[in-house]
């Protein structure tokens, strides 16, 4: 930013800078700094550290403001607009300064505070518009009643503090409340741990633009951020058991995700049992569970273990009467379980 008759402060160095004039309006409008620099340099870190200002300007008939800034170093330019009585009373002096800071990057206006004194036989009043926007400056309205040859102080101290980021932090589709945070230029931000839940999901992060963050990770933009939550759905463990097999081998694990249904495996090991056949599968080893067909569909959000389930063969058995009459000509026989009455 440049502002003629500005004071520009390097961003490394500070100029220490005192100005002390006696002047007319038009003259103070044409004042030139020459700034040197200090012994030396000030951090930008730093901002307690101060350089002063001053000028005396005559706004006719003899009444002077002696006007002295103070400006802390977030502050790299200062544009004094002189004073321009709006009236010639010789009793009533009414005048205004247009302040215009410009700031080093990362500092935004804090404060300005106007303390005015008593001159040596005038005093005066006081009020200032404070549109502070960066760059945009206020206007300083000063008032003075007095006599010719009277002057009236004012000490002017503008300070800056690192600007403030707005930290947010979005659901992302869960549920539950997380409040903003605040971020310094400049300063790292430890991002937080989530207080947001999903169902079936597992807070996996958060996501700012296209790079994704660990809880407690450390951040370091300069802008208003908003980090959304990252979710893994939940998975759960689909195994097999033989139960009693006398052969073959039990299919390998599958992985159930959240809200997908798993297909089940067939019986891919080529499982066998003496006298049984394969039927599927069962969530109890008994049998009396829930049953599942091979290859079958498992919606279920939650992991299990499936049993071979076994069904025993049946076989008849024809019965010879040796030219008997009367009675049963077969009956159907179970594995492993006794002959039904004849």
């Amino acid at each position: 930013m440049a502002f003629g008759g500005g004071l520009l402060l390097s961003n490394s160095v500070m100029p220490n800078v005192t100005l002390s004039h006696s002047q007319t309006v038009s003259e103070i409008s044409q004042l030139k700094v020459e700034a040197s620099p200090a012994e030396e340099e000030v951090s930008a870190a730093a901002p307690e550290e101060e350089v002063g200002w001053h000028i005396e300007a005559n706004v006719g008939l003899g009444v002077y403001f002696r006007i002295t800034f103070t400006f802390d170093s977030g502050i790299t330019y200062v544009n004094c607009n002189p004073i321009q009585p709006d009236n010639m009373y010789a009793t009533n002096r009414t005048g205004y300064i247009e302040i215009y800071p410009d700031f080093e990057e990362g500092y935004e206006f804090d404060s300005v505070q106007i303390s005015p004194s008593r001159g040596d036989i005038g005093d005066g009043s006081f009020s200032v518009s404070e549109n502070w926007v960066s760059g945009e400056g206020c206007k300083l309205y000063l008032q003075v009643w007095s006599l010719q040859n009277s002057y009236i102080d004012v000490d002017i101290d503008l300070s800056s503090i690192l600007k403030t980021y707005t930290m947010k932090f979005n659901s992302n589709g869960g549920s539950g409340y997380m409040s903003s945070d605040e971020k310094k230029h400049g300063r790292a931000f430890m991002l937080p741990g989530c207080d947001y839940t999903k169902t079936g999901y597992t807070f996996d992060g958060w996501k700012a633009g296209s790079t994704i963050y660990d809880a407690y990770d450390y951040y370091y933009g300069n802008s208003d951020t908003t980090f959304y939550a990252q979710w893994t759905p939940d998975t759960y463990t689909v195994s097999y058991n033989a139960n009693g097999a006398t052969s073959g081998s039990a299919p390998s694990s599958q992985t159930k995700t959240y809200g997908v249904n798993l297909t089940l495996r067939t019986n891919s090991g080529s499982l066998s049992k003496t006298g049984y056949t394969f039927n599927g599968w069962n969530t109890k080893s008994d049998g009396t569970g829930t049953n599942y067909a091979a290859g079958g569909s498992y919606t279920s959000n939650s992991g299990t273990t499936l049993y071979a389930k076994w069904t025993a063969n049946t076989y008849k058995v024809t019965l010879d009467q040796q030219n008997g009459t009367g009675g049963t000509a077969s009956v159907t026989a179970t594995y492993n379980s006794a002959m039904p009455k004849i």
